[in-house]
């Protein structure tokens, strides 16, 4: 279940960094963000038996609703990575509830996982950033910084 989760979430997340032409999700204004948040709770439907689509579809708003509110808390440009930390902690808590876990059990989750993620800097993804805009106003001689 938890390796499921891992090669869904980060095989998604690559391929959005790489440019692939699919259409993700975005929580707290991210693709990735989106992906971390959503991707997790969706591989785990598939191995707790009591779901429903309902469940699911309220532990995937849980997960949203964290994320933003921890990505409200630390900004849009951060020293701690928002992917992991606000996302992650947002999925955690999904989790949580989606495997019957009460408001104790979701605040452990995220707890948990914040502890284990302190000191973890963001290292700003790539350049790119999975955008094609970005890709195409990019050079190395601007710094890394894109162009709009």
């Amino acid at each position: 279940m938890i390796l499921e989760a891992r090669i869904l979430t980060s095989s998604a997340c690559d391929a959005r960094m790489s440019g692939v032409k699919l259409p993700a999700m975005s929580s707290a204004g991210s693709g990735n963000h989106g992906l971390t948040a959503i991707l997790p709770i969706w591989a785990v439907k598939d191995h707790v038996s009591h779901s429903d689509r309902k469940d699911v579809l309220k532990a995937i708003a849980l997960s949203h609703i964290i994320t933003g509110y921890i990505k409200s808390h630390t900004g849009r440009l951060s020293a701690v990575c928002g992917c992991s930390v606000a996302a992650g902690a947002g999925a955690a808590a999904g989790t949580a509830y989606l495997m019957g876990g009460d408001l104790r059990r979701i605040a452990s989750a995220i707890k948990n996982l914040i502890g284990d993620l302190a000191g973890v800097i963001c290292d700003g993804a790539n350049q790119y950033s999975g955008n094609d805009r970005d890709r195409q106003n990019y050079t190395p001689n601007n710094g890394g910084k894109t162009i709009w």
